[in-house]
């Protein structure tokens, strides 16, 4: 049984709380997913990709070919850029700063990102890798060229391939349930394992959280972010946690299990809680 909760207030969206179950894929507990806790990809797909940065720490961003990156004068005294030939980005704030967009390009000019970059405190240091179906041959030396036929690369965007709160859901838990053939992340979503990364996103007490992935989806009209957070019990008597005390801008909250049995009864006192947000889960959480 699945809980799915949302209502006015979360993000930017208002919602009716909603109770859904999805069986075709939990009938069957797998082991969780290997973590890789260094890397995240971001894939491109004609919207602008969102780079938030650490304050006071360099954080890595990998493009498939060489770059020039061109930095807004609105920001230039708050940003240090290095490149490498080989494609790679270190970027460093000494700053907080607000959204700017940026333009990054391939050496000739004619292939463009778009970046909309920020600066926090406590934005992730994990290293960001660019995936785009225009950049690659085979020899990983020449671009191909601009306005080539997208579709025919599984990376393409595609209107088909957006996805909503629930559909992303459903794929964030199938990284964890479910025959291993549906845990392939379909086109248009990307993401990394975080490997227990500990946060307080209860208000309360009772409960541990640790993040055991996240996975994000682009399109035209935003972003979206699915948060996999493992959660125990760790009171003696059972628990059924409010959602309402879930700390966060979010939009929608989705709990593998609405009811915790007391500490110590593995695995019932434990479940897995998937939190959508329209910005990476450390980013929106709220005292």
């Amino acid at each position: 049984m699945w809980t799915l909760t949302s209502w006015p207030g979360l993000g930017h969206r208002n919602f009716f709380a909603v109770f859904i179950m999805i069986a075709s894929f939990l009938l069957h507990s797998l082991a969780y997913a290997e973590a890789s806790s260094s890397v995240e990809t971001l894939v491109w797909n004609r919207a602008p990709l969102r780079i938030a940065l650490p304050v006071g720490q360099e954080r890595r961003v990998d493009f498939p070919v060489e770059v020039v990156a061109y930095v807004p004068d609105a920001i230039a005294d708050k940003l240090t850029l290095t490149a490498t030939l080989e494609g790679s980005l270190f970027w460093r704030a000494t700053a907080a700063f607000k959204t700017e967009r940026m333009i990054v390009t391939d050496k000739s000019g004619r292939v463009q990102w778009l970046l909309d970059v920020s600066a926090e405190p406590k934005a992730p240091q994990h290293t960001l890798v660019i995936r785009d179906s225009r950049a690659l041959s085979e020899t990983g030396n020449s671009l191909q060229q601009v306005g080539q036929d997208q579709t025919e690369s599984p990376m393409a965007f595609s209107a088909e391939h957006t996805l909503d709160e629930v559909d992303l859901i459903k794929v964030a838990a199938r990284q964890f349930y479910g025959p291993s053939r549906l845990a392939v992340l379909p086109s248009g979503v990307s993401g990394a394992m975080v490997s227990d990364e500990v946060v307080d996103i209860y208000r309360g007490g009772g409960l541990s959280s640790v993040i055991k992935g996240q996975w994000r989806t682009s399109s035209v009209e935003g972003e979206l972010y699915v948060t996999a957070v493992l959660v125990a019990n760790q009171s003696p008597l059972e628990m059924r946690p409010d959602p309402r005390r879930v700390k966060g801008n979010l939009n929608a909250i989705a709990m593998q299990h609405a009811w915790l049995a007391p500490a110590g009864r593995y695995p019932h006192d434990t479940t897995v809680w998937y939190l959508v947000s329209e910005r990476p889960l450390q980013e929106v959480m709220t005292p």
